[in-house]
């Protein structure tokens, strides 16, 4: 997600309303990131919240990686799946 600020109130949440094309990976590391875990987590909204914390913290986010190099492997096979998806077509 590329955060793009306006002069109106924003939030991390706000940036994934609207977008029913496409299913958000929202990755975050700290208290700033909730607002768009808890966007995710609402009843009839598609996508995940991924926190990113060395240890166990309380958050609304469905999953965590443990340190920046576990979200690259995330990431990375990410890639590596929709390479094979498409190989497949």
């Amino acid at each position: 997600m590329i955060h793009i600020l306006t002069m109106r109130t924003w939030t991390n949440g706000a940036g994934l309303n609207g977008r029913d094309d496409v299913l958000p990976i929202y990755i975050g590391d700290d208290r700033t990131d909730e607002d768009a875990f808890k966007f995710l987590k609402k009843k009839k909204k598609r996508g995940y919240g991924i926190l990113v914390s060395p240890g166990p913290k309380e958050t609304s986010a469905f999953y965590s990686l443990k340190d920046p190099s576990e979200v690259m492997e995330f990431l990375k096979s990410l890639v590596r799946w929709k390479e094979e998806e498409e190989e497949a077509n």
